[in-house]
């Protein structure tokens, strides 16, 4: 491929359940949940249902340069492969540059894997990893990358639990922030 349709394809309106890549957030802060008049300085958060897609306030990072917005979808329209309903979008100089999705682990692996397939099409590369739970039992955990023009899709059934998986959709520079964030916390840790 030429760098000139490389980066023309880098350039095309990329989403991810509606959300532009590479542009402001364009959904609304959601509902927060109202103040009670005895605790009137206690915030408390987030009504727990949407009703429409919204966005929750930004947290930024500890020494990072990218805040991270949770993205929560209404009940009626979640994603089918969004544990919870829910993912993170990082957000650089106010645009989205990536994306975190929590799945449901080895439980929806095959569907997430589908789903992945059928948007972004064959993975470069697919493993299946055997993985224990706490009580011995054995199960096959599937990992996959897809290599697009312009961005990075990464997929982990089970990265710490059965229960819990993950897929990421970077940009560029998405994925430079999160491999020197890795590097930076690497380094940190003090050797056995």
């Amino acid at each position: 491929m030429s760098l000139l349709l490389m980066i023309a394809a880098a350039a095309s309106p990329q989403s991810v359940f509606g959300i532009q890549i590479g542009q402001p957030l364009a959904i609304p802060e959601c509902k927060k949940t109202p103040r009670i008049a005895s605790l009137p300085d206690v915030d408390l958060g987030y009504e727990m249902r949407q009703p429409v897609v919204c966005h929750q306030a930004a947290r930024v990072n500890a020494g990072e340069t990218w805040a991270t917005e949770t993205i929560v979808f209404p009940l009626e329209s979640m994603p089918t492969i969004a544990r919870s309903g829910k993912m993170d979008a990082m957000i650089v100089d106010g645009k989205v540059i990536g994306f975190t999705i929590p799945t449901a682990g080895i439980e929806s692996q095959e569907v997430v894997l589908s789903l992945l397939t059928e948007k972004y099409g064959k993975p470069a590369s697919v493993t299946r990893s055997s993985v224990q739970n706490s009580v011995g039992g054995s199960f096959q955990a599937i990992s996959a990358i897809w290599a697009t023009a312009g961005l990075a899709i990464s997929f982990n059934a089970a990265p710490y639990r059965l229960d819990i998986g993950e897929v990421m959709i970077d940009t560029p520079a998405a994925l430079a922030l999160r491999t020197a964030a890795l590097s930076r916390a690497n380094a940190a840790h003090t050797p056995l």
